[in-house]
């Protein structure tokens, strides 16, 4: 069976613009240490608030100097309005990112900084226009539409009866 290469890559989005963007991911319930059984299972709405270029975490014979994302799952905020978080490695919070998103990339668009050079170009769009067109775009297929209108308002003359004696 061919591996797909896809399955095991995934985007790096930088600290800083997942937490201003305040990024929403789901973090399975393994990752917090102290939950058991069913809680253990579930997964946790988390989103960004903070960031750190440097974080120290721990780990098994030393420590490592490493991005971080500060975030809150709303849970925690529920029954805690004052709970400071967690901080998640930066490679970890993309990975959780992806596996949130894989099956429904809309939904991770608002969460998506459009930068002006990842914009198309006017060579690319007209490159794109002729793959599905097949000819050259004319001056009618890009100026707007006109309502045919004969310069009339809308809804024309009405009688207006008010004010009228009737006798």
């Amino acid at each position: 069976m061919p591996v797909n290469l896809e399955d095991f890559t995934f985007k790096q989005y930088a600290a800083k613009e997942q937490a201003e963007l305040k990024v929403r991911i789901d973090v399975p319930g393994s990752w917090f240490n102290g939950l058991e059984g069913a809680e253990r299972s579930a997964t946790y709405e988390a989103q960004a608030y903070d960031y750190e270029e440097a974080h120290v975490f721990k780990k098994n014979r030393g420590t490592e100097t490493l991005p971080a994302i500060k975030f809150l799952c709303e849970a925690d905020v529920f029954e805690d309005p004052k709970h400071a978080g967690f901080l998640m490695r930066l490679t970890e919070w993309n990975r959780y990112r992806n596996d949130t998103y894989k099956n429904n990339r809309a939904a991770e668009l608002p969460f998506i900084w459009i930068r002006p050079w990842m914009r198309p170009s006017i060579e690319e769009i007209v490159k794109a226009y002729l793959q599905k067109y097949g000819n050259e775009p004319t001056p009618e297929d890009t100026e707007p539409e006109e309502d045919e209108e004969d310069g009339e308002e809308a809804g024309g003359e009405e009688d207006n009866n008010e004010g009228k004696d009737s006798e």
